[in-house]
Protein backbone atom coordinates (compact mmCIF):
# COMPACT_ATOMS: atom_id res chain seq x y z
CA UNK A 1 0.00 0.00 0.00
CA UNK A 2 1.58 3.80 -0.80
CA UNK A 3 0.93 5.89 2.64
CA UNK A 4 -2.43 7.03 0.55
CA UNK A 5 -3.81 4.51 0.44
CA UNK A 6 -2.94 3.00 4.34
CA UNK A 7 -4.44 5.89 5.17
CA UNK A 8 -7.63 5.24 3.58
CA UNK A 9 -7.73 1.79 4.74
CA UNK A 10 -7.15 2.48 8.21
CA UNK A 11 -9.94 5.25 7.84
CA UNK A 12 -12.36 2.61 6.43
CA UNK A 13 -11.03 -0.03 9.08
CA UNK A 14 -11.74 2.58 12.03
CA UNK A 15 -15.22 3.93 10.37
CA UNK A 16 -16.18 -0.12 10.41
CA UNK A 17 -14.87 -0.47 14.28
CA UNK A 18 -16.50 2.59 15.38
CA UNK A 19 -19.78 1.32 13.52
CA UNK A 20 -19.62 -2.29 15.28
CA UNK A 21 -18.52 -0.77 18.67
CA UNK A 22 -21.14 2.19 19.30
CA UNK A 23 -23.30 -1.12 18.01
CA UNK A 24 -21.94 -3.23 21.07
CA UNK A 25 -21.92 -0.53 23.44
CA UNK A 26 -25.67 0.24 23.21
CA UNK A 27 -26.29 -3.43 23.83
CA UNK A 28 -23.79 -3.31 26.99
CA UNK A 29 -25.64 -0.08 28.13
CA UNK A 30 -28.73 -1.56 28.10
CA UNK A 31 -27.55 -4.83 30.09
CA UNK A 32 -25.18 -3.35 33.01
CA UNK A 33 -25.38 -0.62 35.36
CA UNK A 34 -22.91 1.79 36.31
CA UNK A 35 -20.04 1.98 39.25
CA UNK A 36 -17.82 4.56 39.40
CA UNK A 37 -14.14 3.17 41.24
CA UNK A 38 -11.39 5.60 41.79
CA UNK A 39 -7.74 3.97 42.02
CA UNK A 40 -4.00 5.34 43.29
CA UNK A 41 -1.33 5.56 41.16
CA UNK A 42 2.06 5.12 41.97
CA UNK A 43 3.67 5.69 38.81
CA UNK A 44 7.73 4.04 38.55
CA UNK A 45 8.15 7.47 37.13
CA UNK A 46 8.41 9.71 40.27
CA UNK A 47 6.42 13.09 39.75
CA UNK A 48 8.65 15.87 41.37
CA UNK A 49 7.69 18.43 43.37
CA UNK A 50 8.61 20.92 41.47
CA UNK A 51 8.76 20.41 37.21
CA UNK A 52 11.63 21.89 34.87
CA UNK A 53 12.77 22.36 31.85
CA UNK A 54 15.28 19.79 30.66
CA UNK A 55 18.35 21.39 28.40
CA UNK A 56 20.93 19.39 26.53
CA UNK A 57 21.29 17.08 29.29
CA UNK A 58 18.81 17.01 31.91
CA UNK A 59 17.47 19.30 34.12
CA UNK A 60 17.89 22.63 34.76
CA UNK A 61 17.41 24.66 37.96
CA UNK A 62 16.61 28.41 37.21
CA UNK A 63 17.94 30.66 40.25
CA UNK A 64 14.96 32.78 39.97
CA UNK A 65 11.64 32.82 38.06
CA UNK A 66 7.85 32.74 37.95
CA UNK A 67 5.79 29.39 39.08
CA UNK A 68 2.66 27.99 38.75
CA UNK A 69 0.57 24.92 39.69
CA UNK A 70 -0.09 22.21 37.60
CA UNK A 71 -3.48 20.71 38.42
CA UNK A 72 -5.23 16.97 37.14
CA UNK A 73 -8.17 18.34 35.44
CA UNK A 74 -10.22 14.91 36.19
CA UNK A 75 -10.10 15.98 39.82
CA UNK A 76 -8.48 19.27 40.79
CA UNK A 77 -6.00 18.00 42.49
CA UNK A 78 -2.43 19.31 42.55
CA UNK A 79 0.33 17.78 40.72
CA UNK A 80 3.63 19.54 40.78
CA UNK A 81 4.76 23.53 40.50
CA UNK A 82 5.60 24.09 37.14
CA UNK A 83 9.06 26.55 36.24
CA UNK A 84 8.45 28.75 33.84
CA UNK A 85 11.53 28.96 31.66
CA UNK A 86 12.64 32.87 31.59
CA UNK A 87 14.61 34.70 28.39
CA UNK A 88 17.92 33.34 30.18
CA UNK A 89 16.09 29.35 29.88
CA UNK A 90 15.06 29.86 26.00
CA UNK A 91 18.51 30.96 24.97
CA UNK A 92 20.40 28.80 26.91
CA UNK A 93 17.83 25.86 25.44
CA UNK A 94 18.21 27.27 21.92
CA UNK A 95 22.05 27.41 22.16
CA UNK A 96 22.54 24.34 23.69
CA UNK A 97 20.84 23.18 20.41
CA UNK A 98 22.57 25.25 18.48
CA UNK A 99 25.38 24.12 19.43
CA UNK A 100 24.31 20.28 18.84
CA UNK A 101 23.26 20.79 15.49
CA UNK A 102 26.58 20.47 13.67
CA UNK A 103 26.93 17.12 15.10
CA UNK A 104 23.78 15.86 14.83
CA UNK A 105 23.47 16.94 11.19
CA UNK A 106 26.58 14.83 9.96
CA UNK A 107 25.76 11.52 11.49
CA UNK A 108 24.41 9.44 8.59
CA UNK A 109 20.50 8.96 8.43
CA UNK A 110 20.56 5.39 9.54
CA UNK A 111 22.25 6.13 13.03
CA UNK A 112 19.70 8.99 13.76
CA UNK A 113 17.27 6.36 12.43
CA UNK A 114 18.44 3.44 14.56
CA UNK A 115 18.20 6.29 17.87
CA UNK A 116 14.59 7.21 17.08
CA UNK A 117 13.94 3.65 17.00
CA UNK A 118 15.17 2.83 20.17
CA UNK A 119 13.45 5.87 21.84
CA UNK A 120 9.99 4.81 19.75
CA UNK A 121 11.10 1.03 21.84
CA UNK A 122 11.30 2.35 24.93
CA UNK A 123 8.44 4.58 24.88
CA UNK A 124 6.28 1.36 24.43
CA UNK A 125 8.49 -0.08 27.18
CA UNK A 126 7.10 2.47 29.34
CA UNK A 127 3.63 2.66 28.30
CA UNK A 128 2.21 1.33 31.61
CA UNK A 129 3.54 4.69 33.33
CA UNK A 130 3.55 6.55 30.42
CA UNK A 131 -0.07 6.37 30.24
CA UNK A 132 -1.04 6.74 33.25
CA UNK A 133 0.64 10.47 33.50
CA UNK A 134 -0.93 11.49 30.67
CA UNK A 135 -4.12 10.50 32.11
CA UNK A 136 -3.75 12.14 34.77
CA UNK A 137 -1.73 15.28 33.58
CA UNK A 138 -4.17 15.87 31.09
CA UNK A 139 -7.30 14.57 32.15
CA UNK A 140 -7.65 12.27 29.01
CA UNK A 141 -9.56 8.37 29.85
CA UNK A 142 -6.93 5.79 30.33
CA UNK A 143 -8.09 3.76 27.51
CA UNK A 144 -7.29 5.89 25.36
CA UNK A 145 -3.61 7.38 26.28
CA UNK A 146 -3.07 3.69 27.18
CA UNK A 147 -3.80 1.98 23.64
CA UNK A 148 -4.00 5.16 21.12
CA UNK A 149 -1.87 8.26 22.68
CA UNK A 150 1.40 6.91 23.70
CA UNK A 151 1.82 3.99 21.31
CA UNK A 152 1.05 6.18 18.37
CA UNK A 153 3.83 8.27 19.74
CA UNK A 154 6.09 5.48 19.43
CA UNK A 155 4.73 4.46 16.26
CA UNK A 156 5.33 8.62 15.02
CA UNK A 157 8.71 8.11 15.99
CA UNK A 158 9.80 5.03 14.79
CA UNK A 159 7.87 5.90 11.29
CA UNK A 160 10.05 8.64 10.74
CA UNK A 161 13.20 6.26 11.95
CA UNK A 162 12.73 4.51 8.81
CA UNK A 163 13.12 7.51 6.90
CA UNK A 164 15.65 8.59 8.37
CA UNK A 165 18.09 7.06 6.17
CA UNK A 166 16.78 8.26 2.73
CA UNK A 167 15.24 11.83 4.16
CA UNK A 168 18.11 14.31 4.09
CA UNK A 169 19.94 12.66 1.13
CA UNK A 170 17.67 12.39 -2.10
CA UNK A 171 17.84 15.13 -4.65
CA UNK A 172 17.88 15.48 -8.24
CA UNK A 173 19.96 16.40 -11.47
CA UNK A 174 19.05 19.88 -12.86
CA UNK A 175 18.80 20.00 -17.02
CA UNK A 176 20.40 22.65 -17.29
CA UNK A 177 23.34 22.54 -20.07
CA UNK A 178 26.30 24.29 -19.86
CA UNK A 179 25.61 25.71 -16.50
CA UNK A 180 28.16 28.09 -14.91
CA UNK A 181 29.42 29.08 -18.49
CA UNK A 182 31.34 25.08 -18.38
CA UNK A 183 30.65 22.32 -20.82
CA UNK A 184 31.79 19.90 -18.75
CA UNK A 185 29.74 21.35 -15.39
CA UNK A 186 26.43 19.82 -14.13
CA UNK A 187 23.79 21.46 -11.29
CA UNK A 188 21.76 18.97 -8.94
CA UNK A 189 20.11 20.17 -5.54
CA UNK A 190 20.12 18.47 -1.91
CA UNK A 191 18.38 18.35 0.46
CA UNK A 192 19.80 19.60 3.89
CA UNK A 193 18.55 19.90 7.30
CA UNK A 194 17.79 23.44 8.26
CA UNK A 195 19.04 23.56 12.40
CA UNK A 196 17.00 24.42 15.59
CA UNK A 197 13.74 24.29 15.44
CA UNK A 198 11.25 25.22 17.66
CA UNK A 199 8.11 22.99 18.22
CA UNK A 200 5.43 24.19 20.05
CA UNK A 201 2.99 21.46 21.54
CA UNK A 202 -1.30 21.13 22.01
CA UNK A 203 -3.04 20.03 25.68
CA UNK A 204 -4.74 17.27 24.32
CA UNK A 205 -2.75 14.89 22.47
CA UNK A 206 1.00 15.56 24.34
CA UNK A 207 2.98 12.60 23.23
CA UNK A 208 1.71 12.39 19.64
CA UNK A 209 2.25 16.17 19.23
CA UNK A 210 5.47 15.82 20.60
CA UNK A 211 6.42 12.89 18.21
CA UNK A 212 5.00 14.16 15.47
CA UNK A 213 7.31 17.69 15.66
CA UNK A 214 10.51 15.78 17.03
CA UNK A 215 10.05 13.11 14.70
CA UNK A 216 10.66 14.63 11.48
CA UNK A 217 13.18 17.48 12.71
CA UNK A 218 15.18 15.24 14.12
CA UNK A 219 14.79 12.67 11.57
CA UNK A 220 16.06 15.34 9.23
CA UNK A 221 19.68 15.88 10.94
CA UNK A 222 17.74 19.18 13.00
CA UNK A 223 17.82 19.98 16.73
CA UNK A 224 15.02 20.93 18.40
CA UNK A 225 13.48 22.93 21.34
CA UNK A 226 9.96 21.82 22.33
CA UNK A 227 7.30 23.73 24.26
CA UNK A 228 4.78 21.48 25.29
CA UNK A 229 1.51 23.25 26.35
CA UNK A 230 1.68 24.46 29.48
CA UNK A 231 -1.46 22.40 31.14
CA UNK A 232 0.11 18.99 30.18
CA UNK A 233 4.05 19.64 30.34
CA UNK A 234 4.78 16.44 32.27
CA UNK A 235 5.39 13.45 29.86
CA UNK A 236 7.06 15.77 26.58
CA UNK A 237 9.89 15.92 29.54
CA UNK A 238 9.54 11.90 29.97
CA UNK A 239 10.16 11.60 26.66
CA UNK A 240 13.29 14.15 26.85
CA UNK A 241 14.56 11.17 29.61
CA UNK A 242 13.76 8.60 26.77
CA UNK A 243 15.69 10.38 24.13
CA UNK A 244 18.31 10.76 26.66
CA UNK A 245 18.78 6.30 27.44
CA UNK A 246 18.02 6.09 23.77
CA UNK A 247 21.68 7.47 23.04
CA UNK A 248 20.11 11.12 21.73
CA UNK A 249 23.53 13.36 21.63
CA UNK A 250 22.96 15.97 24.38
CA UNK A 251 21.15 18.95 23.39
CA UNK A 252 19.50 17.68 20.29
CA UNK A 253 16.48 17.70 22.17
CA UNK A 254 15.33 20.45 24.67
CA UNK A 255 12.18 21.08 26.29
CA UNK A 256 11.18 24.64 27.87
CA UNK A 257 8.20 25.13 30.39
CA UNK A 258 5.49 28.12 30.65
CA UNK A 259 3.18 30.23 28.53
CA UNK A 260 6.13 33.04 28.08
CA UNK A 261 8.33 30.73 26.37
CA UNK A 262 6.21 30.43 23.25
CA UNK A 263 6.81 34.14 21.78
CA UNK A 264 10.24 34.03 23.25
CA UNK A 265 10.82 30.70 20.74
CA UNK A 266 9.41 32.19 17.76
CA UNK A 267 10.98 35.58 17.69
CA UNK A 268 14.65 34.13 18.37
CA UNK A 269 16.98 34.66 15.82
CA UNK A 270 18.63 31.06 16.19
CA UNK A 271 15.33 29.53 15.51
CA UNK A 272 15.36 28.78 11.57
CA UNK A 273 11.95 26.44 11.46
CA UNK A 274 8.93 26.53 13.76
CA UNK A 275 6.53 23.77 13.95
CA UNK A 276 2.85 25.07 15.92
CA UNK A 277 -0.14 23.25 17.08
CA UNK A 278 -2.69 25.28 19.19
CA UNK A 279 -4.36 28.83 19.70
CA UNK A 280 -3.17 31.72 19.53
Amino acid sequence: FSPLEKLYTHNHTSMLLRTTLNSAHRHLRASTRVSVRSFSYTPCFPIPEVSRSWISSGYYDQVDGPTYDNYAPSTGAKISTVQEADADTVNLAVEAAREAFPAWAAMSGAERGRILTRAANLIREYNDDLHLLEAVDAGIPVSETKYVQVLCGADAFEYYGGLASNACQSGMVLDLPHAGGHPDSWSYTRREPLGVCAGIGAWNYPVQVCSWKAGPALACGNTMVFKPSECSPLTALKIAEIFKEAGLPDGVFNVVLGRSAGPMLTTHSDVKKISFTGST
